[in-house]
């Protein structure tokens, strides 16, 4: 038998090499040369973002609720129509001229001669007038009470002097006190004080809030607190005087001394000043309830 030869061995082994059964990596055995596709399953963005979605959604909504709660809390309930400015200073009443006897006349001195049992025309001397008064009127805003603390109060100016306000025991009208910066009370508390015969020492700490008086200005209030003379209206109610200090920033001065329907306002905390104003205006005719103790 012929020998095959190389052409024909190289043939022969094509030939075997495409009729033979191809095998695995794994050594399985596996029908010719086609490839196995794998079919995966594709997840759609919610299930693959949802977890994250969710935890957003929950920041989201706590950081609303905490901001509708702080702006609620901290909400004014009351508006200003605009901020006060002083007034005119008032002028005294003039002084009054009033006839006194003079000294009788000297003998000695030359002088026009009288008839027979006529008498010296006394000389007018001018009476001391009355003290200037302190401060100025400001317009009535009128006196209702409103049950509801949740209804903002609009003013036609601030610090108001006058107008509607709340009536609650032990709030409104507010106990008399030293009112420090981080203890704040609404005007619809204490102009209940001002019906009631009051004297409000207001100070600002600015429309940024941070700009609070000093140590030594505080102390100037303080005196007007502690030093305002008594009166027959805070002797009944038990109380030193009628004068309360308290914190207002809707101002366009530093500090502000307010009785019902007058003002006086400065940049200056002067405790003789405002001893001057509250002695003058502590019960004023014009405070509806003067009569009345706020307790």
């Amino acid at each position: 038998m012929a020998k095959p030869t190389r052409r024909e061995r190289d043939r022969r082994a094509t030939e075997a090499a495409q009729s033979s059964t191809s095998t695995s990596p794994s050594g399985t055995p596996r029908a010719g040369r086609r490839s196995r596709r794998v079919t995966q399953t594709q997840r759609s963005f919610l299930d693959r973002f949802g977890g994250i979605l969710l935890l957003a959604f929950t920041v989201v909504g706590v950081v609303i609720l905490l901001s509708v709660f702080v702006v609620s809390s901290t909400s004014k309930a009351y508006s200003c129509g605009s901020l006060l400015t002083p007034g005119p200073v008032e002028s005294a009443p003039a002084a009054a001229i009033s006839p006194t006897p003079t000294a009788p006349p000297d003998p000695n001195s030359p002088q026009r001669s009288l008839a027979p049992g006529a008498t010296p025309t006394p000389e007018p001397t001018p009476v001391p007038g009355p003290t200037q008064r302190v401060g100025f009127p400001v317009d009535d805003l009128g006196r209702s009470h409103v049950r509801d603390t949740n209804q903002v109060i609009d003013y036609a100016y601030c610090p108001p002097a006058s107008g509607n306000h709340w009536a609650i025991a032990g709030e409104a009208p507010a106990p008399r006190a030293f009112y420090g910066p981080e203890e704040p009370i609404q005007p619809q508390q204490w102009i209940h004080n001002l019906e009631h015969g009051f004297v409000l020492a207001l100070y600002s700490c600015g429309a940024d809030g941070k700009s609070c008086p000093s140590a030594a200005e505080l102390a100037e209030l303080r005196t007007v607190f502690d030093d305002t003379p008594s009166t027959d209206g805070a002797i009944a109610c038990g109380v030193a005087n009628k004068v309360l200090v308290a914190r207002f920033d809707d101002m366009a001065s530093r500090f502000a001394y307010v009785s019902w329907d007058r003002e006086l306002l400065t940049d200056q905390a002067d405790a003789a000043q405002g001893i001057a104003f509250a002695k003058q205006w502590i019960d004023p005719p014009a405070a509806p309830e003067r009569g009345l103790c706020f307790r």
